[in-house]
């Protein structure tokens, strides 16, 4: 290579006949690979060792790449066979250890003088943590189905959910005994968005919102779709 020339990505051929994945090159940076599993709408799991980040890249028809970086450019670029039932639907792989939890909660932020038990979760606008109870008042067995829509104008994506019917009962008696208190909406131990509750939500809808990519609003709506229901009876007394 002639000196002071810039070295460039390096396409592959062997990608090429997946759409999704035909931008990937070598060189490119972790940046670059982050817009286009935006882009795509991919899902993807990372980890790193011995100083090599690798991110498990996936189709959601189960076609799946490693892309290996060091020092922030991308090293190799491995094509797996497809696997769907490795298709993951979570992005934060660690976030997946909590398993024996419900996925998606709904719990109350704790009052100052609030004595019950609570957990410190980082606030998603990035204020002092929330304390939350540990209390769940609905989980996800509550909802019949979610999909991922644009925000109004411009805001990036939300995710709607539809309540089951008695999840949407529950719903309606939840937040109308406790207006004027903050509802957190959590998946996987992350606030989503703890928003105040203003009146009762009835009809068997709700919107969440929050600071999260399309990626990640892709993986919980799956995660979502692909858990059985069950009828929303016997939770805890509101209170």
């Amino acid at each position: 290579m002639a000196a002071g020339s810039k070295q460039r990505a390096t396409a592959l051929d062997f990608l090429s006949d997946i759409r999704e994945f035909r931008e990937f090159q070598l060189k490119m940076s972790e940046e670059k690979i982050k817009e286009l599993i935006d882009k795509n709408h991919l899902l993807v799991r990372s980890d790193e060792k011995d100083g090599q980040r690798n991110y498990h890249v996936f189709r959601k028809d189960g076609e799946n790449v490693i892309v290996m970086f060091n020092g922030g450019k991308c090293s190799g670029i491995q094509r797996m066979r497809r696997d769907l039932e490795s298709v993951p639907v979570v992005v934060d792989v660690k976030a997946a250890a909590v398993k024996s939890a419900p996925r998606l909660q709904f719990r109350l932020v704790a009052d100052v003088n609030d004595t019950a038990p609570a957990d410190r979760l980082d606030d998603p606008t990035g204020k002092e943590p929330l304390r939350v109870r540990r209390e769940a008042l609905l989980d996800e067995t509550a909802i019949a189905s979610a999909s991922v829509t644009n925000a109004p104008a411009g805001g990036g994506v939300q995710i709607e959910v539809t309540f089951t019917d008695a999840g949407a009962n529950r719903f309606a008696e939840m937040t109308g005994a406790n207006i004027g208190r903050r509802l957190a909406i959590i998946f996987d131990g992350k606030v989503l968005n703890a928003p105040t509750i203003h009146s009762a939500i009835t009809g068997g809808h709700a919107v969440i919102t929050g600071n999260f990519t399309a990626i990640e609003a892709e993986a919980i709506t799956a995660a979502l779709n692909a858990r059985p229901t069950k009828p929303a009876t016997g939770e805890t007394p509101l209170r």
